[in-house]
């Protein structure tokens, strides 16, 4: 086969499906780094014939780049495509193939000590009778992960006649999931989905619970990765198969983001509300620790890498060499015709 051209692209394909009714599905491609040339016809060819091509290439990944997912039924999601082309000498148009690449991040495990520090913080009632304190013990969740934490109501000093009145109504948490479409062209549009909620506290005078903590303890939900029978369906060999409701992760077109929302009702009293972002990542707790070992080897790994430097040499496979059909397993039968179409594997 004579081929004059071989070089790789790869896209990402970020899809929305924003929240009005008549809306279609709306698609965006970015292509992520540049074309790398894999192989150049000689100067003074036009082409050169082969049997067949090892060419090893690596594409460096920027640090912004989100991973693959779906999410509410293909509402939100990102796919990546490493796309080759093969220019042969009798056409001047390329063929092309694309396969399906997943990407995952690994950015935002709970082992991390930025996310296993407790996060607190405290609230003040608008009309300054009651304090709200809370506490998480750590910001970064997977499926099935339990959120702890606690919270406490205290009346203010200042004003003890009027917190001798206060009563919670109802004090609760909640997760929130926030997902902002942002399209070109046209104004953000927020989309909620609400998870797990709990009730900490209802009916019960402020002067009764006063200082008291409420604990925090409500399970991160995770989605079940087989149907009715049992049976995990055919894998779309472009989305990694796990077992998450979505994750953080922010694109062009949209960003995705999580809270743990605290609700408290009063009478006599103003409510009092907090939306804590928190992360969430596609792997609960046990995964994270068991990949920690994995990535500290890639982490050291890496640092012994030049970027520019591939793993190994390209081989070239020439119908007149015979070691190139040994390599391969075959004998030689016969000829590709001048018409063939190129056979394209990616290992």
């Amino acid at each position: 086969m004579n081929i004059s051209n071989v070089k790789i692209a790869l896209y990402r394909i970020d899809a929305v499906q924003s929240t009005s009714i008549n809306s279609s599905r709306r698609e965006q491609s970015y292509k992520v780094g540049d074309d790398q040339h894999l192989y150049q016809a000689p100067p003074g060819k036009k082409a050169e014939e082969f049997m067949g091509m090892d060419l090893p290439f690596r594409v460096l990944l920027p640090k912004s780049q989100p991973g693959s997912i779906s999410l509410a039924k293909g509402a939100v999601e990102t796919t990546y495509r490493l796309y080759v082309s093969v220019t042969l000498a009798r056409s001047q148009k390329p063929v092309f193939e694309y396969f399906p690449v997943r990407i995952k991040r690994y950015d935002k495990l709970s082992l991390f000590r930025k996310y296993s520090t407790p996060r607190e913080g405290k609230v003040v009632s608008s009309d300054h009778i009651v304090d709200l304190d809370y506490l998480l013990n750590q910001t970064s969740f997977g499926p099935g992960d339990t959120i702890t934490g606690h919270v406490r109501i205290k009346p203010n000093p200042d004003w003890p006649t009027r917190s001798r009145k206060v009563k919670i109504q109802k004090l609760s948490v909640q997760i929130i999931e926030l997902i902002t479409f942002t399209l070109e062209g046209e104004q953000p549009v927020e989309k909620k989905r609400k998870f797990e909620k709990h009730v900490l506290a209802q009916d019960i005078r402020l002067s009764e619970v006063a200082g008291k903590l409420h604990k925090i303890v409500i399970d991160f939900p995770s989605s079940e990765i087989r149907n009715r029978d049992g049976v995990v369906p055919q894998q779309d060999q472009s989305l990694p198969l796990d077992s998450c409701n979505g994750f953080t992760t922010t694109t062009q077109t949209y960003k995705i983001e999580y809270f743990v929302v605290i609700k408290a009702n009063f009478s006599h009293c103003k409510d009092v509300s907090i939306d804590q972002p928190i992360v969430v990542t596609p792997f609960d707790h046990v995964m994270c620790m068991s990949l920690k070992k994995a990535i500290e080897d890639a982490v050291a790994e890496a640092k012994l890498l030049e970027p520019n430097i591939l793993f190994s040499e390209p081989r070239l496979y020439r119908p007149h060499d015979m070691n190139s059909y040994m390599l391969y397993g075959v004998q030689r039968v016969g000829s590709l015709s001048s018409s063939a179409k190129p056979k394209v594997v990616i290992r």
